[in-house]
C-alpha cells in the first residue's frame, strides 16, 4: 500500500508512528496498562485468543488464567465444592468476578496446600476448556 504513495507517504509513516507511540500498551501486550484490554478481549468468545500475536501469546494466556484463578478462589469455599457452574444464580455468578484485594496469589507463586492445588486445577480446568471451546456465541441459553 506505502509503494504506491508518491506525496502522502510521510504523512501515512507518521500517522502510524504517532499511533505507535500513543497506543503503545495495545500494541505491545507485555505492558501492565495492557492487562484489562487482554482479559477483556479473552473473555469474549468470538475473540478468544485468536487475535494474540505469538510473540505475546504465553504472556496473555497466563495473565488470563491467574485472573480466573483470583475469580475462582474469592468466591466462598462452600460454594465451590457444593455447587456446580448450572447451580449457580445471576446474582452468585456476578458477585464471584469481583477481584478480591487481599488475594493475590498466582499460578507462579509458592507451595500450594490441598485445597489451592485443587482450586488451581479446577480453576485452570474450565479456563481452559472455555479456550478450546468452538462455541463463539455470546449467551447460550
Amino acid at each position: 500500500m506505502l509503494e504506491n504513495l508518491k506525496y502522502c507517504r510521510p504523512l501515512c509513516l507518521k500517522i502510524i508512528q504517532n499511533l505507535e507511540k500513543r497506543f503503545n500498551y495495545l500494541f505491545d501486550l507485555s505492558l501492565p496498562k495492557s492487562r484489562c484490554f487482554i482479559l477483556a478481549s479473552i473473555n469474549h468468545p468470538k475473540f478468544k485468543l485468536s487475535w494474540i500475536p505469538p510473540r505475546f501469546m504465553d504472556i496473555c494466556k497466563k495473565q488470563f488464567l491467574d485472573e480466573c484463578y483470583e475469580m475462582y478462589t474469592a468466591q466462598k469455599p462452600s460454594e465451590t465444592i457444593s455447587k456446580s457452574d448450572s447451580d449457580l444464580s445471576d446474582g452468585e455468578f456476578y458477585s464471584c468476578l469481583q477481584k478480591n484485594d487481599n488475594d493475590s496469589t498466582s499460578f507462579s507463586d509458592g507451595p500450594l496446600d490441598q485445597n489451592n492445588f485443587r482450586s488451581t486445577n479446577v480453576s485452570r480446568v474450565q479456563a481452559l476448556n472455555f479456550l478450546n471451546s468452538k462455541k463463539k456465541e455470546l449467551y447460550v441459553g
